[in-house]
């Protein structure tokens, strides 16, 4: 730092809120320290154990999901905030509520969602590094999402919503994580390719979502690169640089757009042209000429020094020209370009861009620049057409004849905002410190110079040389102005436009504005003030924005234009500041703000912790918006280790020995260990108990000359241990242990304090609920006996407080009995004594143990060397003799049982058993078969039953009865069945579901259920009954239809399928007189069923009639004009059968005539057929009918009327009409009368045309 004092001040915790866009505040690292809870440090121990030690802060959660709450949340370079000891189990939400931005320089590592929230802004500096689950920062105020907090604590949803954002967040540095969600007013994230997953694999998709209000710039490196030929030297020299101008899409798959981020507006709308190219050095930055429409970001700081031997001296070749403008977009992203040479002095448009058209140019420092040209020269721009300029700064030399600016040369339209030239600026005419010319409406606003302007002829002005009908407001200037004529401490000459709320240093120059014409406004707030004035406020009381709000604030963290420190500093620009920062620090043995340049004091400042006036402390223009009327070092917090450890014989309470503390304090400044030391003024375990006491707080405080400078927890915790007490144990007089045979030696009977055992000498109140752990005892052997000896060992104390006791010894010795163990003897499941039915009640089968038997009881792992039953000496015996059915069953008794084995002295067993429902004797099979020769046969009867019966000793035999039974035994009744019901010969006969029945037949089963024998289904004879009487229509053949032959069966079984058919069918005579027999032949049975009958006709005779036939006479159709004669009549005869016509009828043949005896009425009329004398009616073996048209087959026309008979009718007479047509009317001078009925129906032909008036034809 510089101080006026000479003192220095310590590094700083910025706590920056981004004043405008994010430029300058953070093209530098600063020092930020390691998060601060402050005022939050109680409630985030309930959250959360937060730890510091040297440079690393460990954060470890009490719960999956944990919300903190800091004054200021940054990290500086080589210092490490880790959660989770670096892994990635629990989610942490951290919501800053101080008045400064969040700016990490340092690592941030663990978690496994990481949430930062902070409304002042948040910065990941060049070098941070970041690596965790999922990160995701906003801006948000933390009021706005306060309810979804809660949301967060109970399930872990993310609280973030794109809701309004207060501030910016800018990304320089490498995030390694799962996911990366940013939302800010204005995102800026320097380089895709550093946002990468764990493995270093880039992000892609929805894994990256940002939500900016503004459209965000996001950097990538164009994957390809070019050569660009540069004159170094008179040497045309390679350089790779980045292929800018390459439309091949895969060069550019790094682009946040190529990787599919998820980028949009606050309200879900995708954001466009969001994609930067990096620019690395100057010769990519030459470059950009190759593609002038493009958007770029600087990656870092450049330097152009190099540029002084390029192209034969005239340096770097500026972006863009009169012909070929800039048109894209460059963001410095807060970084500085050291060093830029240019001399074209024979040149125009020059300066770092020559020429730019509808261009941004933004957050960018000229540092040491050198810019030479003839015409339109400026240190950033040459020429700027409606172009938007920002939050920019020159400082070096510039150049030139005519238009000549420190930023920009010329002006037309657009913006200059927040910019601030240091430089030297120097022309003939038209020299500004900001600009040199400014017309057709352009605009700049909160501009300052420090520079030297000097024009050499004319409008030579501290921030424009000459403006023409536009608007300059808030701007001040302290540079020399000189020139010739028209020189202001403002502007040179005005044409038009306005000049607003500007001043000018006392002695710069001479006049606000050198010359005024056409209206020039310079009458609000434009003035002249020594420089001491320009340092206080109330010079700039009247700058106002739109709003009526102040653009000069003497406080930090307001986020205006303006930032001024009272009696120190001009009006600065906090949009070229590196942000505000919070008058605050943890105690590091060094005076407030040591090592930072661009803080500067009028006093010496404190080291020791404390609260301190801060009105000293002021800022350069690159420096701080500095927060606070006060400065604060706050104690720096030290931890413990070493704590050495203490004991003691149990006692029944927690006291411990104070004077036994000893540790080490850990995080002293290095050099003031034997300024602070730590004593403690109280000592306790953390347990009375000797199990559980395993430490010993110590109450603390701090001693010494610098402990005020240092805080550490009120208590600290140490090792310590208690040892037991020591208790008497002794066996109760008359004390017994007995039990039965159990196979072991183990005591089954437990120790029970004051039962059979005491212990005395607990401490006082104590040992009602202290007894012996449960303990087995143990006899001298496992076998049956009297007196043995007990033994209890290894005793141990159990109950709460147990183990503050010891015992005085650990083993008891008595006496017990071990009693003989009772057997039972039990069958197995599904125990089943069974055999063939015989004639007595003997069981055939042994006992055998575990197939039908066990011996119930038996310690568990003795073997049949152990103890067994004798089971060749066990008899055993059914309830009754005669055989079960199936699952029925008997009781079976054993008797005469023992026991051998070696250990058999150890048990006893019960001299017979029964085994209830255990026994079953099975019938005995029997031998069927059928006699030899047995037959089973029967005439069809329509189902396949067998009429006979079987009967033992005639048709069938049994065989195989116990000796001297069996006379009554034979089959129940049954019936056989047939294959099917149909006739044939030597059918399958069965007889199944066979049974025994008789005396004594449940002791007996047969070896079969069914016999199979054979038998004759004979068919069954039928008669034929009245056949169905039959007709057709005449045809002229004697043919009749056999199909339609039907007749009665005598004898049919009911339901059958069985009918006669016929395949022949012959008529007595053709003609329908003769006709009334028929005969058939080839009679048959048919039908599903008729295999099964038989039928001895084969001929049979029906009743049957022939019908006659109709024969239509149709007339030709015949027409005459009225008055001719009569025509001929012809026509046809249609419906005679085959082979036959009108011949059948004799000679006289087919006639057609009309009755009409003449043709003087016009009309349709009626020609009528006959055949002989008949015209309708029966006719041999046809009935004659006419056709229907015949009754108007004959037409008379009407003939054309006499000529002249129009004119008769007007001319010669008056027609008369009466009332209608009651009677006849006529009309009278035609050559003859004629009726009109009759008159209406004839044809009038006129010579010529015709009018016709007064006349109606009806």
């Amino acid at each position: 730092m510089k101080a006026s004092s000479n003192a220095h001040l310590r590094r700083t915790l910025l706590c920056a809120l981004v004043a405008g866009s994010i430029a300058a505040p953070f093209a530098a690292q600063t020092a930020y320290a390691l998060p601060i809870e402050g005022a939050h440090a109680e409630t985030n121990a309930g959250e959360a154990n937060i730890s510091t030690s040297g440079t690393v802060m460990d954060i470890v959660g009490k719960t999956e999901h944990n919300i903190l709450k800091w004054e200021d949340f940054s990290v500086d370079s080589g210092e490490k905030v880790r959660f989770d000891n670096g892994t990635q189990t629990k989610d942490y939400l951290n919501l800053v509520t101080g008045e400064g931005a969040s700016n990490i320089y340092g690592t941030i590592e663990g978690g496994r969602s990481i949430y930062l929230v902070n409304p002042h802004g948040i910065l990941f500096a060049a070098g941070s590094q970041v690596n965790t689950g999922a990160l995701y920062l906003s801006t948000a105020n933390p009021a706005d999402i306060a309810a979804a907090t809660n949301t967060f604590k109970a399930n872990g949803t993310s609280p973030l919503s794109a809701t309004a954002q207060m501030g910016d967040v800018l990304n320089l540095g490498t995030v390694k994580a799962s996911k990366l969600y940013i939302e800010g007013k204005k995102v800026t994230v320097l380089n895709t390719d550093a946002v990468t997953d764990a493995n270093g694999t880039a992000l892609t998709g929805a894994n990256v979502t940002i939500r900016s209000a503004q459209t965000p710039h996001i950097g990538y490196d164009v994957g390809h690169k070019t050569t660009e030929n540069i004159d170094v030297n008179g040497t045309a020299t390679p350089y790779d640089v980045a292929d800018y101008a390459s439309t091949n899409a895969d060069h550019h798959k790094a682009s946040a757009s190529a990787r599919g981020w998820d980028v949009a507006n606050l309200g879900g709308t995708a954001h466009t042209d969001y994609d930067y190219m990096r620019v690395h050095d100057v010769y990519d930055l030459q470059n950009i000429n190759a593609k002038r429409d493009g958007r770029y970001i600087l990656a870092g700081d450049i330097d152009a020094t190099a540029t002084t031997h390029w192209n034969s001296g005239e340096g770097f070749a500026p972006l863009g020209n009169g012909g070929n403008a800039f048109t894209g977009r460059l963001d410095g992203a807060g970084h500085t370009l050291r060093g830029l040479y240019i001399n074209r002095q024979d040149d125009f448009e020059i300066g770092l861009f020559g020429s730019v058209k509808g261009a941004t140019i933004e957050n960018l420092s000229l540092r040491d620049g050198n810019v030479k040209a003839e015409d339109y020269v400026g240190g950033i721009v040459g020429v700027a057409e409606e172009a938007v300029i920002r939050n920019v700064s020159y400082a070096g030399t510039v150049d030139g004849g005519r238009v000549v600016g420190g930023i920009v040369g010329g002006a037309n339209g657009g913006s200059i905002q927040n910019a601030w030239n240091a430089g030297t600026v120097e022309g003939e005419s038209s020299v500004g410190g900001i600009v040199g010319v400014a017309d057709k409406g352009s605009t700049f606003q909160n501009v300052c110079n420090t520079g030297a302007i000097s024009g050499v002829v004319t409008q030579s002005g501290g921030i424009a040389g000459y403006i023409e009908n536009s608007r300059l407001q808030n701007a001040w200037n302290t540079g020399t102005v000189t020139g010739d004529q028209q020189v202001g401490g403002i502007v040179g000459e005005a044409n038009g436009g306005s000049i607003r709320h500007a001043v000018w240093k006392s002695g710069s120059a001479g006049q606000a504005v050198g010359a005024l014409s056409n209206g020039a406004d310079v009458t609000t707030d434009v003035k002249v003030a020594p420089e001491a004035d320009m340092k206080l406020a109330a010079t700039y009381t009247d700058w106002k924005d739109a709003n009526g709000n102040a653009v000069v604030a003497t406080e930090g963290g307001v986020g205006t234009p303006w930032r001024i420190y009272e009696g120190h500093t001009t009006p600065l620009l906090t949009g070229l500041m590196k942000g505000t920062k919070c008058l605050a620090k943890v105690y590091d043995g060094k005076t407030f703000g040591d090592g930072d340049a661009h803080i500067i004091s009028d006093t010496p400042l404190e080291k020791n912790v404390g609260t301190y006036d801060a009105r000293g402390i002021y800022s350069d223009a690159f420096g701080y918006d500095l927060i606070g009327s006060t400065y604060r070092i706050a104690p720096r917090v030290l931890t413990m280790s070493g704590v050495a450890a203490q004991s003691k014989t149990y006692d029944g309470t927690t006291a411990a020995d104070a004077a036994q503390f000893h540790a080490t304090l850990k995080n002293v400044v290095a050099g003031e260990e034997s300024l602070v030391s730590a004593t403690a003024t109280g000592a306790a375990y953390n347990s009375k108990d000797v199990a559980s006491a395993n430490a010993v707080s110590y109450t603390l405080a701090l001693r010494g000359t610098g402990a005020g400078n240092y805080r550490i927890a009120r208590t600290v915790q140490g090792t310590g241990s208690i040892t037991a007490k020591q208790l008497n144990l002794a066996l109760m007089g008359g004390a017994r242990f007995d039990k039965t045979y159990d196979g072991n030696a183990n005591v089954t009977q437990t120790l029970t304090k004051d039962g059979n055992y005491t212990l005395t000498n607990f401490v006082n109140g104590e040992g009602a609920g202290i007894a012996l752990a449960p303990v087995t005892g143990t006899y001298t052997d496992k076998n049956a006996g009297t007196g043995k000896a007990v033994t209890f060992g290894g005793l141990t104390l159990t109950g709460t407080g147990a183990g503050n006791y010891s015992l005085s010894t650990t083993t008891l010795t008595t006496t017990g009995d071990i009693a003989k163990r009772a057997l039972t003897l039990e069958g197995t499941a599904g125990t089943q004594f069974t055999k063939t039915y015989d004639g007595n009640a003997t069981v055939t089968q042994n006992l055998a143990r575990g197939t039908n038997y066990r011996l119930a009881g038996v310690v568990e792992g003795e073997g049949t060397n152990i103890v067994a039953l004798n089971e060749s000496a066990a008899q055993g015996a059914y309830a009754t003799k005669d055989a079960q059915a199936a699952g029925m069953r008997q009781n079976v008794t054993f008797t005469n049982l023992a026991l051998t084995g070696s250990g058999a002295a150890n048990y006893t067993l019960a001299a017979h058993k029964t085994f209830e429902n255990a026994g079953r004797i099975t019938p005995r099979e029997l031998n069927l078969a059928l006699a030899s020769g047995a037959r089973f046969d029967k005439t069809y009867d329509g189902n396949a039953n067998v009429t006979q019966t079987l009967t033992k000793g005639t048709n069938y035999s049994l065989t195989g009865f116990v000796t001297g039974e069996g006379t009554g035994i034979e089959l129940s009744a049954v019936t056989g069945k047939y294959a099917d019901k149909n006739a044939a010969r030597d059918k399958a006969v069965t007889f199944g579901g066979l049974t025994l029945t008789g005396t004594g037949a449940g002791n007996y089963v047969l070896n079969k259920t069914a016999l199979t024998g054979t038998g004759t289904i004979a068919r069954r004879a039928l008669t034929l009954g009245a056949v169905a009487a039959q007709s057709k229509t005449y045809d002229g053949k004697t043919d009749a239809d056999a199909s339609k032959f039907g007749a009665v069966l005598a004898g049919a079984v009911a339901g059958d399928r069985v009918t006669a058919t016929a395949t022949g069918a012959t008529y007595n005579d053709k003609n329908v007189a003769g006709a009334s027999r028929i005969n058939y032949t080839g009679v048959a049975l048919a039908g599903t069923d008729a295999g099964n009958y038989t039928l001895a006709a084969i001929a049979a005779q029906g009743a049957g009639s022939i019908t006659h036939r109709d024969l239509t006479l149709t007339a030709d159709a015949r027409s005459i004009v009225q008055g001719e004669a009569l025509p001929s009549f012809t026509g046809r005869a249609e419906g005679f059968a085959d082979g036959e016509d009108e011949r059948v009828f004799g000679t006289g043949g087919i006639t057609f005539g009309t009755t009409l005896t003449n043709t003087d009425t016009p009309g349709s009329y009626g020609v009528t057929g006959r055949i002989g004398s008949t015209s309708d009616g029966v006719l041999g073996n046809y009935r004659i009918r006419q056709a229907a048209g015949n009754a108007n087959a004959f037409t008379i026309y009407a003939a054309d009327l006499p000529g002249g008979i129009l004119a008769s009718l007007v001319q010669d007479a008056t027609p008369r009409f009466d009332m209608g047509f009651e009677r006849e009317v006529y009309v009278f001078g035609l050559p003859r009368p004629v009726p009109t009925a009759t008159l209406g129906i004839y044809r009038f032909a006129a010579a010529r045309d015709i009018s016709i008036e007064g006349v109606r034809l009806d």
